[in-house]
């Protein structure tokens, strides 16, 4: 679901929380009219700063993710982030994706690609940012998401009908390019020499505990003062 006509041109038509409340009981609504009819869906909510709409009320994921747990059946909704969405707002995409999967929100994921600061381009997946692409297919992949991928990308409008089917193809090939280059990387940090050398001869990556036990003993034996000429 994409809130995309949820916004305004002017705060002087309604109170935002207002809108927010309305929001609110449309998916209330659809909620227990899926329970009513045994349907068993899941609802996925997509976040987009702008158009068509000045300012969308849900602008992000992170938005969405706080708006969820107000529904009264917060389990069965989700969000869908789009890469270019996020983009358009210069944020980091892969930063709101790993904060959906963490909150087990992340029903479904919109691959494209998109210049920060522009309208909607929905440009071919890891066309624009090529090291953002890689690692958000190395997140995916490393967590086991298991969901729908969707390549919402649109090819350009001079193509003709093989040439969409080609861009199509395009945009899987990128991901799975992607998919095996993240795989390799993965092995070489598992056989790095410096990392075993951090890590005080392991495999693993993780910090030395005794480095932060230490810390920890240092700040709780510390006595802090207030000063007084504050």
């Amino acid at each position: 679901m994409w809130g995309g006509r949820e916004g305004v041109e002017t705060d002087a038509c309604r109170r935002p929380d207002e809108a927010v409340k309305r929001l609110r009981e449309a998916v209330n609504y659809l909620c227990e009219y899926n329970i009513d009819r045994k349907y068993g869906f899941k609802f996925a909510l997509e976040a987009k700063p702008n158009e068509p709409r000045a300012d969308i009320y849900m602008a992000t994921t992170g938005h969405y993710l706080g708006f969820i747990p107000t529904l009264e059946h917060p389990e069965m909704v989700g969000v869908n982030p789009e890469v270019a969405h996020e983009q358009m707002a210069g944020l980091n995409f892969l930063h709101g994706v790993a904060q959906a999967w963490e909150a087990g929100k992340l029903f479904h994921i919109d691959l494209n690609d998109q210049m920060p600061g522009r309208y909607d381009q929905d440009l071919r997946f890891g066309s624009a940012n090529f090291k953002a692409a890689f690692w958000l297919v190395k997140f995916l992949e490393d967590v086991g998401y298991d969901g729908p991928r969707h390549f919402d990308a649109h090819a350009y409008r001079t193509e003709d009908y093989c040439g969409v089917k080609d861009f199509a193809r395009g945009c899987m090939r990128t991901y799975l390019i992607l998919k095996r280059e993240s795989g390799a990387l993965e092995r070489g940090q598992r056989d790095s020499s410096l990392l075993r050398e951090i890590s005080g001869g392991s495999n693993s990556s993780s910090p030395d505990r005794a480095v932060f036990e230490e810390g920890r003993r240092c700040l709780a034996g510390h006595v802090f003062r207030q000063r007084r000429d504050l």
